[in-house]
């Protein structure tokens, strides 16, 4: 497939992708390639999901990059150990870094990338979201609360980036200090492999 053939200056026959593509052409704005599947979605107005006519398949890649219910979340162990490490050192400020991993029948995350133009700040973190490269492995942020809290805040949740939020609250212990949180600030359950 070919980006001459997206483009629609082709006459190719991309069977249910290419009838979704030409559907839904008004309103798609971004291009997400999700577990093999790719699928325009993401959208100016508003469209249910189940009003798609597609295949079981493609439903349920659908529906799992848009919802993290029912699925397993993993973090690593060594990623773990590191964000406790690297939030001691930065105390008393905020560390906010990226979150890295992938998307199948579980999330995964496994490593951390250092958002450009990153502010550590005294009860404040931030980045330039504009400045960062289209990646689609990137799953969310991860950032420190040195007050101790271990729930997001309102600021966290207006400005909420990705799919989750991991947050690393004071002392920076163990596993028991760290959280992770959807788009709505509910806590999601994880376990370290």
């Amino acid at each position: 497939m070919s980006c001459k053939a997206i483009r629609g200056s082709g006459a190719c026959d991309f069977g249910l992708l290419d009838v979704f593509l030409r559907t839904f052409h008004t309103l798609c704005t971004d291009l997400l390639i999700l577990g093999g599947c790719v699928l325009r979605l993401v959208t100016n107005s508003h469209f249910d999901l189940k009003d798609l006519r597609l295949s079981k398949e493609y439903s349920k890649c659908v529906y799992r990059f848009f919802s993290l219910e029912e699925m397993e979340l993993k973090v690593k162990n060594e990623l773990i150990e590191g964000l406790l490490a690297y939030s001691r050192d930065v105390h008393p400020k905020e560390m906010i870094l990226l979150l890295r991993g992938k998307v199948g029948d579980e999330v995964e995350v496994d490593e951390v990338i250092v958002p450009p133009s990153a502010v550590h700040g005294q009860r404040f973190s931030i980045f330039q979201p504009y400045m960062i490269p289209f990646d689609l492995s990137i799953l969310g942020v991860v950032h420190s609360h040195p007050s101790g809290a271990l729930e997001p805040s309102i600021y966290d949740l207006n400005h909420f980036y990705g799919k989750i939020m991991m947050i690393v609250a004071y002392p920076y212990q163990s596993v028991s200090d760290v959280a992770i949180f959807d788009g709505k600030g509910q806590k999601l359950p994880f376990t370290v492999s």
